[in-house]
């Protein structure tokens, strides 16, 4: 009868070891092409699973339309998202561990192959490709989904944001044995 404290405390340190909430970081990258042609390349790692959000946020602002694609380090192809024209892109994944590079391009320099050995944007020589979509030529950053085509700026900017799956507790891991020595020392004392 001494000891009716104890189911109630132990519900309470349960609650306080289990508790283990899932955090999300997100890094801007931002920057200036030179030419149609460029190419940014964002490289990281990750040593846990984790889901991944890739968004530029720079057409909206007066900067052109890009694409994003993603391969893991080896080369191997994992996801791409196409501006089309359209505006700013997005990419979700949810990634292995392992080491990755996300590549930003200007619509309409996509990737072309199945992997960056065999593969390669599709205007990687021409530097004035928006120019030359839009008959215009030496033009650059042109958006070609307007008619007649607008001039964009050649600014970028990359959200990256991880949001990490949470994992129990290690406290949450010494539960089982305290409680089979509080059930042990119970029996001694009743």
């Amino acid at each position: 009868m001494r000891f009716r404290f104890l189911a109630p405390l132990g519900v309470l340190l349960i609650g306080l070891f289990a508790s283990s909430t899932a955090h999300a970081d997100t890094t801007t990258k931002s920057g200036t092409f030179a030419a149609d042609n460029s190419v940014y390349v964002y490289s990281f790692n990750t040593s846990a699973t984790q889901s991944y959000t890739f968004a530029t946020t720079s057409f909206a602002t007066g900067g052109f339309l890009p694409d994003l694609t993603l391969f893991q380090a080896n080369g191997t192809f994992v996801d791409f998202s196409s501006s089309a024209g359209l505006g700013d892109v997005s990419l979700f994944d949810t990634l292995a561990p392992g080491s990755y590079l996300l590549y930003l391009t200007e619509y309409p320099n996509e990737f072309s192959g199945a992997n960056l050995s065999t593969g390669s944007f599709l205007f990687a020589g021409d530097p004035t490709a928006t120019g030359d979509v839009c008959n215009t030529p030496g033009g650059m950053f042109l958006a070609s989904n307007s008619a007649p085509c607008t001039q964009r700026t050649a600014n970028f900017s990359l959200n990256v944001t991880t949001a990490v799956t949470p994992e129990p507790s290690p406290l949450l891991l010494t539960l089982p044995p305290v409680a089979l020595l509080a059930m042990f020392a119970r029996r001694r004392l009743a």
